[in-house]
């Protein structure tokens, strides 16, 4: 983007440079017009001749810095149309990689809720060994009292 940036400045700084000159050259054509104005009134044919030469010439220079804008005009809208595309699948790739990461999002959110779930289970299961487990300490435990006292008895 920054390359096409640069070079959209490179060809505004030549196109207005190309706009100087040919302001400028339409200056000396317009003033050579009025020399060759007067000269034919002076009837100096052999310099209304000369300045011919000069407006003909000066004419093909101005007609070449409009042929050179063109180009440059051309040249600067077909990056701009570069651009464009280049901003078009910056998009297209932005959006992918948004679903991408919304896909992965979910797919850890699902994972995660399975994951709580498959805990929670193994939490309860433990807790439904433990409290059997307490039971089953508490009945030995019982017996073993039991059979304490029956064996302090006959002591």
């Amino acid at each position: 983007m920054i390359d096409f940036t640069v070079k959209q400045q490179d060809i505004s700084e030549k196109l207005s440079s190309l706009l100087k000159d040919k302001e400028l050259l339409q200056l000396k054509l317009d003033d050579s017009l009025g020399c060759q104005q007067q000269a034919i009134e002076r009837e100096d044919y052999d310099e209304a001749e000369v300045l011919n030469t000069r407006i003909q010439q000066t004419k093909t220079l101005i007609i070449s810095k409009e042929a050179q804008v063109k180009r440059l005009d051309d040249e600067h809208m077909a990056l701009e149309n570069r651009k464009s595309d280049k901003y078009k699948d910056l998009s297209a790739l932005l959006r992918r990689s948004v679903d991408k990461v919304d896909r992965i999002k979910a797919q850890m959110l699902e994972d995660m809720a399975q994951f709580e779930e498959a805990e929670q289970t193994a939490i309860l299961d433990k807790r439904k060994r433990l409290h059997y487990e307490n039971i089953r300490i508490d009945e030995i435990s019982k017996e073993v009292h039991a059979a304490k006292d029956s064996v302090l008895q006959r002591i």
